[in-house]
């Protein structure tokens, strides 16, 4: 009698402070950071999962949960990316054999193009001159499976070899 007793007490104690666990939307970022541009906090995290909500109030709207890149709006300044926007065009995108990168620099130099898979792996590489004439260039992705892959263009001045300038573009290869 004294055991049920004893067992009784310490049952209703361990009641009565149990906590049940609870499950909240939680993440493990494997990185972040923050950083303030033109008055407005931005902060992101790296690692997160990949569920989308998107909240649209006014011409304001956040995508949590997935980053894309898109071309830079124009502002006060004219960043390296902006400037290889401008004159590089990519198209048709997505595809499925073929597409073509034109180019119009009106300065000499060299356009370099690198098409990259996903793992990083270089599937091209090319060394266009630019004589300040618009240049046209063909990638044939036809033997490539269907799938995302990302082309990395600068181009170097011929008046200043040190000053490259660079931006990607994904290029999506469909069936």
């Amino acid at each position: 009698m004294k055991y049920k007793f004893i067992f009784g007490m310490i049952c209703t104690l361990a009641s009565m402070h149990a906590c049940a666990q609870s499950i909240n939307p939680a993440i493990i970022n494997s990185a972040g950071g923050t950083a303030s541009i033109g008055g407005n906090t931005y902060e992101w995290s790296i690692g997160e999962m990949v569920l989308v909500n998107t909240a649209t109030a006014g011409n304001i709207t956040i995508t949590q949960g997935l980053l894309q890149p898109s071309k830079p709006s124009s502002g006060v300044g004219l960043s390296e990316s902006q400037f290889i926007f401008d004159h590089v065009t990519i198209y048709p995108n997505p595809t499925e054999n073929l597409f073509y990168l034109s180019a119009d620099f009106n300065d000499k130099g060299e356009i370099h193009t690198l098409l990259y898979d996903m793992n990083g792996k270089i599937i091209d590489d090319k060394k266009i001159p630019a004589d300040g004439q618009p240049v046209k260039i063909a990638y044939n992705i036809t033997a490539l499976a269907a799938g995302n892959y990302m082309m990395v263009v600068s181009f170097t001045p011929t008046y200043d070899a040190k000053k490259s300038i660079k931006a990607a573009y994904k290029i999506e290869k469909s069936n």
